[in-house]
């Protein structure tokens, strides 16, 4: 038999429920000693009680339960770290860049290296097999990564933010710095084919390890050129933008449509839309040129070079029709005759805008004036 009794469980009951808000009542009451302490003694008893922010690392590890990243090992945790930078979304530095791409450089020549072994098991079909599906797998792996870690530097870079305005003389600076940086980026391309060709020759001799460095350096400059030239491509269509936008004659805003537009705003439109297809146009023009031209091909060298030209002009002329709207308005025309540039090379079309005058229009008589009715010449 157990001693419980109902009326002394309620007693207990209601004890433990004065207690509790006793207790509370005593937290809630503002406390004695900070009432009565002066000025500058509450000053230090609120700064000690103030909370201090978490750091990064600090806040990362609050979560850790187990706390197993004190004792983790420091090459584990390079290696994560290292791969982290090929997760797309992020912002990555130049450094970060160099480190992800040494380590996608570092897989692919590790899977190269088993394309090789497998070039070499050709009696075992069955090894064979294994090292070309993994090596073909890791090369492939390798590129992704490569290409993810080059988009996240892009977004570092902001690129891909065409919103903000700039000014002539930033524009100017990017498209020329761009456009001596374009020769770096293709003289990497030319090492790249050079390299493939001659990768190409060694397996074909069947000696793997000349082949295998051959396409390692194929692999390192292709991916260095295309990392090079889109970027650079990226830079001047962003400065672009923003020089349009900056100037009103952005192209996706109807308020770019309306207005009028002097001869000397419209030719400083037409100076950047021909520098942004000279910068982006001639690198790509240059090299088209020259593989025809190396194969004798002068007439479809010369029609790669205007069609490089033509696709960038096609690509930057959208900016010249809002600009060449406003302009027409100021001449009296139909802005809707900006869609000549679609039979008129957007050239010609410009420097007619800029050569001709605007229409003054005719003075109108104000709604007082009346005219005084001539006198009759009399006789006398």
């Amino acid at each position: 038999m157990s001693d419980f009794i109902p009326q002394n469980a309620d007693k207990s009951l209601d004890e433990t429920s004065a207690a509790e808000s006793n207790a509370l009542d005593q937290a809630t009451q503002p406390d004695e000693t900070y009432e009565s302490s002066t000025d500058a003694d509450k000053e230090k008893i609120d700064e000690t009680d103030k909370a201090v922010p978490l750091t990064a690392e600090e806040y990362v590890g609050w979560f850790d339960e187990d706390g197993e990243d004190e004792y983790e090992n420091p090459f584990l945790k390079k290696l994560k770290k290292v791969l982290s930078l090929f997760a797309l979304g992020n912002f990555i530095s130049r450094q970060e860049f160099a480190v992800a791409f040494g380590g996608a450089f570092g897989a692919f020549a590790f899977s190269l290296l088993l394309l090789s072994v497998s070039l070499a098991l050709d009696e075992f079909a069955v090894l064979s097999t294994i090292f070309a599906t993994f090596g073909s797998l890791g090369v492939l792996g390798a590129t992704l990564a490569f290409i993810a870690a080059a988009l996240n530097r892009f977004n570092d870079a902001n690129l891909f933010d065409c919103s903000a305005q700039t000014s002539q003389e930033k524009f100017l600076l990017a498209a020329f710095k761009n456009f001596g940086l374009s020769f770096v980026w293709i003289t990497a391309l030319f090492l790249a084919i050079f390299a493939s060709v001659c990768a190409i020759e060694a397996y074909d001799d069947h000696s793997l390890f000349g082949g295998g460095l051959c396409a390692l350096a194929a692999w390192f400059f292709g991916a260095l050129s295309l990392f090079g030239l889109v970027g650079s491509a990226l830079a001047v269509g962003k400065e672009t933008t923003q020089r349009f936008h900056s100037v009103g004659c952005y192209v996706w805003n109807a308020d770019g449509w309306r207005g009028n537009a002097t001869r000397q705003d419209f030719l400083l439109a037409l100076v950047n839309y021909a520098v942004a297809t000279f910068t982006t146009a001639f690198p790509y023009a240059l090299v088209g040129a020259f593989f025809c031209w190396a194969q004798e091909e002068i007439l479809l060298g010369f029609l790669a070079f205007l069609f490089c030209f033509l696709v960038s002009s096609l690509i930057f002329g959208a900016f010249l029709l809002p600009a060449s709207a406003r302009r027409l308005r100021t001449l009296g025309l139909d802005p809707r005759a900006t869609l000549l540039y679609l039979l008129v090379p957007a050239p010609y079309m410009a420097l007619v805008l800029v050569a001709l005058e605007p229409i003054q229009a005719k003075a109108e008589k104000p709604e007082f004036y009346e005219e005084e009715e001539e006198e009759p010449n009399l006789p006398f």
